[in-house]
């Protein structure tokens, strides 16, 4: 009777044993397909953003309701709109997620100036545990970090409200007050009205580290105004760490009626579109003065000129280039005056030019001209001066400098020699721009170093333990200069085409004056006067050719007023790139490219 109860017994527990692990392993089966589809889910989430990244998508998404005082850009928690529920299924975010490549003449979607933004997927950012797409940057506390979208709008529509949304993360983000502007780190949008007024929205975020934060803004517009474009800039200065920004949301609402099908983004936003002639900038006007004409006897046509501008206070650069240059030279210089005392402020300076300039009276080769400024807030009008140098130059060539710039001693020689062979070569009919290799002096080695007289001093000067010259702009902006491809010119012995274009590159060089696009007098002071000039030739179909024996050396000197402002005030550089993508935009209607091709000039 034991032995069977104890064999019962033992059967039971067997049979227990093996239902409990039949059990254990459906759970862990179970957990395994969870764990599994989980991944795969992930996997898709991930896969489609990457997807949205490179097709450029526009994302909708939900979003809540703030209002914010313009005149301040101080954010206000207050809901003007009520139910935003119907509004946001009958919008569509107007922003896009594509990042603009370098060698692309476009405005659709992010563009990056010298800083660079990178996108990373991120599973802390997006909703339910699904990861999400974020654009992110290091903070500099000297200098802004910013990234840009630019949206013309469609001159038919008349938007009516605005929501403007975003979220960002930060990492160490310390703050250093000490930087010499107001510290930000923010999304900026800039609405622009086509009577040229402007009108901003700011998101700000806090410093220190910090998950995904939420800020939102609403804007009813004056139904009085017509937004021609807005451009949105993420950004930050005076801090030092990073940020990532998730969900850049700008909806738009036209004044369409509910019962209407809801506009698409494509019929909000237009590319290519013809701006009004009351929306396009005005050239900026002054009072010029040609004191000084060269003698066109003793010029050759078939020479080169350089062309050169200063203010006043930098005439020392000028008088050290014509000691350096011994061609024809054109020259603009800008006299800034007191209005209250016009007429005698400009016979003092006028005697002060000719008083400094003596090397006037001993060339016969030197254009001058004067330009006054109207009143004494005017800022430098950088790419007029230039025009103004231009327009007086008698040669069919024009050597395009700085004037805190030197020559290389043979470089008028050389490139002359280098015409002689181009002007009966294959290319000698297309659209060249010689590029002349740019260095800079290394500040505290400028005394010692001396102008280099050859290329293989040049080089040495660069080599050495210490060394006293660099490539130009080489640490602050390394692509401004990058497709020049210096590695390549230190061994060149003949001309060579550039491989590549980025829209950061801004060489300087020789081009023919006749036909050649003169500079765009939108931009004044500092920001995206010459680069922009260039961007204009690579549209015009010029190809860049680097002379293999010529260079030009910049001498270090004080930052100016203007650039240091420029470095340290977010808000200036947003106007200033707000009128650089509107130059591409007309660079695109103008040479038919991208958006525009096929279209109407």
């Amino acid at each position: 009777m034991k032995m069977a109860v104890s064999t019962d017994h033992k059967t039971g527990l067997l049979l227990h044993l093996h239902f409990r692990r039949i059990h254990v392993k459906r759970v862990i089966w179970c957990l395994f397909i969870i764990l599994t589809i989980s991944l795969v889910l992930m996997y898709m989430n991930v896969v489609s953003i990457l997807d949205e990244e490179n097709n450029g998508r526009v994302q909708k998404d939900p979003f809540e309701s703030r209002q914010a005082d313009q005149r301040d850009d101080a954010a206000v928690d207050q809901d003007d709109f009520g139910d935003l529920g119907d509004l946001q299924e009958r919008s569509m975010n107007l922003l896009s997620s594509r990042i603009i490549d370098a060698s692309e003449i476009s405005i659709e979607g992010w563009w990056m100036s010298h800083a660079r933004w990178d996108y990373e997927v991120d599973c802390d950012a997006g909703r339910k545990g699904l990861c999400a797409k974020v654009l992110k940057v290091a903070c500099s506390p000297d200098s802004v970090r910013s990234i840009y979208q630019f949206l013309p709008i469609n001159p038919h529509v008349r938007l009516k409200r605005l929501h403007f949304s975003a979220k960002s993360a930060s990492t160490n983000l310390k703050r250093f007050p000490e930087s010499g502007g107001a510290t930000t780190y923010s999304a900026i949008a800039l609405l622009k009205y086509i009577d040229d007024s402007t009108e901003r929205l700011r998101l700000e975020f806090p410093g220190g580290t910090h998950s995904f934060l939420p800020a939102k803004i609403n804007k009813t517009l004056s139904i009085e105004k017509q937004v021609e474009s807005i451009t949105v800039m993420l950004c930050c200065y005076g801090y030092k760490g990073h940020i990532k920004f998730s969900d850049i949301h700008l909806h738009a609402f036209s004044d369409i009626p509910p019962s209407h099908t809801p506009l698409t983004r494509d019929e909000m936003v237009v590319p290519c579109t013809q701006r009004k002639p009351a929306s396009i900038p005005k050239k900026p006007s002054y009072r010029t003065e040609h004191v000084l004409s060269a003698d066109n006897m003793q010029i050759p046509f078939d020479d080169v000129t350089l062309i050169t501008h200063a203010s006043l206070d930098r005439i020392d650069g000028v008088l050290r280039m014509l000691n350096s240059w011994d061609a024809p030279c054109s020259i603009s210089l800008y006299l800034p005056i007191k209005a209250d005392e016009r007429d005698e402020d400009i016979e003092w300076k006028k005697i002060y030019v000719f008083k400094k300039m003596r090397i006037l009276q001993t060339r016969a080769d030197i254009d001058l001209t004067l330009v006054y400024s109207n009143t004494m807030e005017d800022i430098y009008p950088i790419n007029y001066m230039r025009n103004v140098a231009i327009s007086q130059s008698k040669t069919k060539f024009i050597l395009l400098l700085d004037a805190d710039f030197l020559p290389s001693p043979t470089l008028h020689k050389h490139f002359l020699d280098v015409m002689a062979v181009w002007q009966v070569s294959e290319q000698r009919d297309r659209k060249t721009a010689f590029v002349v290799p740019a260095f800079d002096y290394i500040e505290e080695k400028q005394d010692q170093a001396g102008l280099p007289s050859t290329k293989d001093e040049l080089i040495s000067l660069m080599k050495q333990d210490l060394p006293a010259v660099s490539i130009f702009r080489f640490y602050e902006s390394p692509l401004s200069h990058r497709p020049t491809n210096y590695v390549q010119w230190y061994m060149a012995n003949e001309p060579y085409k550039i491989s590549y274009y980025e829209d950061k590159y801004e060489p300087y060089l020789i081009l023919q004056k006749s036909g050649m696009p003169m500079y765009d007098e939108r931009f004044t002071g500092y920001g995206m006067n010459k680069i922009t000039h260039i961007l204009e030739l690579h549209a015009a179909g010029y190809d860049f050719v680097v002379l293999p024996d010529a260079w030009v050396i910049h001498i270090p000197h004080l930052m100016s007023t203007q650039n240091s402002r420029f470095l340290s005030d977010p808000i200036s550089r947003l106007t200033n790139r707000v009128t650089r993508l509107e130059f591409v935009s007309d660079v695109m209607r103008k040479y038919q490219i991208g958006a525009c091709k096929g279209l109407p000039t």
